[in-house]
């Protein structure tokens, strides 16, 4: 699916390169729901059912700018015809090459097209979270990029290190050497059409039922391997969510080797656990900011040092853990992480570091007894600015969401989510496009700033014959995408005063 503006004809280019490199086409059917022409029992009495459909697309119920399919079609019952799918998954530890894939798109986007790769984010649905969806957002064209190589190293919990991209400068052996003294890795065979080079290890772990893992304190020994020994730059990190209570999480992190774009050499990672916890990795970079931001979870968010349960290991799988039982909310499906990631990040802007990044995720503990207990995990990265001007430049956050109501037939509300300060007004200027152009209303919320209710989100199913119950209903196309290129054009292009800094989904 291709969403955003059409600058030098790229949505052509991109059609072209996909088609001639994946197979892909042009996405002409839909999936639809059509009264049937005879009541259900051949009486009046028992009403007229409206089962889902495949049918020719309608211009109207377009949900992207432009969308192509690969593989399987709709109809379950033509899927013996179908193209091999470009989207490759297999086994019961969720390996896939959608890290590879994007990889390939980044590439050519990049060092054939000229585009700046911004962000990269993903989530996983289904019955195991083995239904992937990966966002990657570009924005205008700079000359630099023809030259510039990206690699992808993915961080998969079921103990797997895949790295994606070309070899440069002899990369892949600094790698090899780093994991190998640092993790115990061992390099294993790749399958090419899954990635390209591949490790195995130990190194990943995890203990306890809320979720506690050291996957942020590895994230974070990576980054400064490849920032500071290797001197490339991180652009972007993402984690995902596989298995059935999704604690099998999924790191991928983005770096590239340039001289033009430098976000700074140390960073900082605080996770947020909705579990009860705050976490800190990459404390050694940060000793300037460790008092104050010690004092700022202590004071404002009522937090206390960690004391480990006497049955746990002495094993660190971060470098700071608070205790913060009373600090998130929740209301059915909602939270209060944005809300919170903004306060830190304005906090920790007075002190010189600037917000660089922001990944969520989540797992289910008991599905089965308890699908809607969800445990949500909020990784917030910082880089020391070098100007202190631009640590402290106003943040706003904007959050789309759908909140399922029903699930027969399926139905659910389309929320808007507001958190930050009204810089210039921009909670009326960005109030009257949203009531404008998505119909929306405001709302009450204690989660956030401001809150609007909108009807203009559109969810579809991926199939005519979804498995609901396991793997959740309406997992096919939708339009959040696209509302989120529309608002990111309206306070970039037309406001003009704001720029897009990071973008996430869950």
């Amino acid at each position: 699916e291709i969403q955003g503006n059409n600058i030098g004809g790229i949505f052509d280019r991109l059609s072209d390169w996909m088609k001639a490199k994946w197979n892909v086409q042009e996405l002409t059917l839909d999936i639809d729901r059509a009264v049937n022409e005879s009541p259900d029992c051949g009486l009046e009495c028992c009403g007229y059912s409206a089962p889902l459909q495949v049918a020719a697309m309608q211009e109207w119920n377009r949900l992207c700018d432009r969308s192509y399919t690969s593989g399987a079609p709709l109809d379950p019952s033509l899927r013996g015809a179908a193209n091999p799918s470009i989207f490759k998954a297999r086994g019961h530890e969720g390996e896939n090459n959608m890290g590879k894939l994007t990889m390939q798109v980044v590439n050519f986007m990049t060092n054939e097209c000229g585009w700046t790769f911004q962000v990269c984010d993903s989530g996983n649905f289904g019955y195991s979270g083995d239904i992937r969806e990966q966002q990657i957002k570009f924005k205008a064209p700079h000359p630099l990029n023809l030259i510039a190589p990206h690699i992808m190293i993915e961080l998969r919990q079921c103990g797997y290190i895949e790295v994606n991209g070309a070899d440069t400068e002899g990369i892949w052996g600094k790698l090899a050497q780093f994991v190998g003294q640092a993790w115990a890795a061992k390099q294993v065979q790749a399958d090419p059409e899954y990635c390209d080079l591949k490790f195995s290890t130990g190194a990943f772990k995890s203990r306890g039922g809320e979720g506690e893992n050291n996957m942020g304190m590895r994230t974070m020994e990576l980054v400064d391997f490849m920032v500071k020994t290797c001197k490339w730059t991180m652009v972007t990190c993402n984690a995902g969510n596989y298995g059935r209570t999704g604690a099998l999480r999924e790191q991928q992190l983005v770096f590239r080797n340039d001289d033009f774009v430098q976000h700074g050499s140390d960073h900082i990672m605080v996770e947020l656990r909705t579990s009860g916890y705050v976490e800190v990795n990459g404390l050694h970079d940060a000793s300037d900011l460790q008092p104050a931001l010690d004092q700022f979870v202590k004071g404002t968010w009522g937090g206390t040092d960690y004391k480990p349960y006497m049955w746990e290991s002495s094993e660190k799988f971060c470098d700071h853990k608070y205790t913060t039982k009373s600090l998130f909310l929740e209301q059915q499906l909602a939270n209060n992480l944005g809300r919170l990631t903004l306060q830190l990040a304005e906090f920790v802007g007075q002190h010189g570091w600037a917000l660089l990044l922001c990944n969520g995720g989540s797992i289910t503990p008991s599905p089965k007894e308890s699908p809607n207990a969800i445990i949500r995990e909020q990784q917030v990265k910082f880089t020391r600015a070098r100007k202190p001007e631009i640590a402290k430049a106003p943040l706003l956050m904007i959050e789309l969401r759908t909140q399922p109501c029903s699930d027969n037939p399926p139905q659910y509300q389309g929320v808007i989510e507001i958190c930050g300060q009204n810089t210039n007004g921009v909670y009326q200027t960005l109030g009257e496009f949203l009531q404008n152009y998505m119909g929306a209303t405001p709302a009450i919320s204690g989660l956030c700033d401001y809150a609007y209710l909108c009807p203009k989100f559109r969810l579809k199913e991926c199939c005519t014959d979804p498995r609901g119950r396991w793997d959740g209903y309406l997992n096919g196309e939708s339009n959040i995408g696209k509302w989120t290129m529309r608002i990111c054009d309206f306070l970039v292009d037309h406001v003009g005063e704001w720029d897009l800094v990071v973008c996430n989904s869950d």
